[in-house]
This record gives C-alpha cells, structure tokens and sequence, in this order.
C-alpha cells in the first residue's frame, strides 16, 4: 500500500509537458502574444513547453506517398515535421494557436495537420494526450466565424483519438500589434470557451 502511494504522488507531481503550435505570420500579432502568455504562465506552473512557429519553419504538405516511417522518422521527407512529430510523442497536450484565415486554418499549421496523416498510418496517435484550440479573428461572435476550424479540429483530434479539452475563441480582434492591446473580455473583444478549456 505504502508503494503504491508513492507510486501515484510520483505520477502527480511529474512535470506535464506541452506542445505549442502556432500559425501566425506576424511574431508581434494577437494569436503570437497570446501564445506568449500561454507559454509563460504554463512555465510559471513547472511545465515543460516545446513552442513549433509553423509559419517561419520548412513545412511542405503532405505528399501522400505512403513511406510514413520507413525511414525511422515520421516523414521522409525531412524537413521541420519531424521535430514536431518527435515532440508531440513525448508531450501530455498539444495547444493550437491560430488566427481565423477565410474561416479556417492558415496554411502553415494546416500543412502540419495534413501530415498528421503520417503519424495516423504509424499508429503514433494522441492517445493520452490532450488537445485544444486558442484562436482569434475580427468578426463578431453572432457571425459564428470559427464554425469551420472549430469543426475541423474537433474532427482532427477524435480522429487520432485524442482528448479534446477545449477551445478558446477571441472575437472582434483588431488588426494591430498586440503589445498595447488587452486582451481582457470586453465589448466585441470577448472570450467565449466552450467545453472545458480550464483542464488542458
């Protein structure tokens, strides 16, 4: 009895580690700061981040060529997926963090989920893993702008039978740098969670 207490504080206390994928072309945006402020307080709590800028990073599509892990890595084509391939393995829970392009992803994190196909067909799936959606656009919240990429990443993360812990939408977010914006809920600028973002 006494072994398995400590067996379970053990599991407890071991730090939770994160993967943090984010798609914004602009270093100085509002999805970029915001992942900022995800990645510095989760460093507050202990954990282990691993932060992959898909928009300045060598990511080509997925080329549907079927050689998924023949090579030992995930992709043979070897550019920067495999790094992220490699680290979304060892991590607890994956964090998206995007603006809203024409209702959907930008093409820099989107290549990265087509080539999700890769760890799909080597059965590296995200078991045990949790995944959510911090995302941001200018349209008002009675538009429902984020209909689409909501409905995609859903259906990504069941697919590779993940956990899904949430979604974190900003609306009415204005096109400037965010580094005097404030990101508190108010007006337009609002935060709207579904599910339960409070437990990634």
């Amino acid at each position: 009895m006494q072994y398995a207490y400590k067996q379970e504080e053990r599991k407890r206390v071991m730090t939770k580690s994160f993967v943090v994928l984010t798609a914004s072309f602009r270093p100085k945006g509002n999805s970029a700061q915001l992942a900022d402020l995800l990645i510095s307080d989760l460093a507050k709590k202990g954990c282990a981040v691993k932060r992959f800028d898909t928009a300045f990073l060598r990511l080509t599509g997925c080329h549907h060529c079927d050689r998924c892990y023949q090579t030992g890595k995930a992709c043979v084509f070897d550019d920067d997926f495999n790094p992220i391939a490699d680290a979304i393995d060892k991590a607890d829970a994956i964090v998206f963090v995007t603006p809203l392009y024409w209702y959907s992803w930008p093409s820099s994190i989107k290549n990265v989920i087509d080539r999700f196909y890769a760890l799909y067909c080597g059965k590296h799936l995200f078991k045990g893993k949790k995944a959510a959606l911090i995302a941001v656009c200018g349209d008002e919240a009675k538009e429902d702008p984020f209909q689409g990429l909501v409905y995609s990443f859903d259906k990504s993360i069941k697919l590779m039978e993940g956990e899904l812990a949430g979604h974190l939408l900003y609306y009415g977010m204005p096109s400037v740098e965010v580094s005097a914006f404030d990101f508190s809920p108010q007006k337009e600028t609002r935060v709207i969670v579904n599910g339960k973002a409070d437990r990634v």
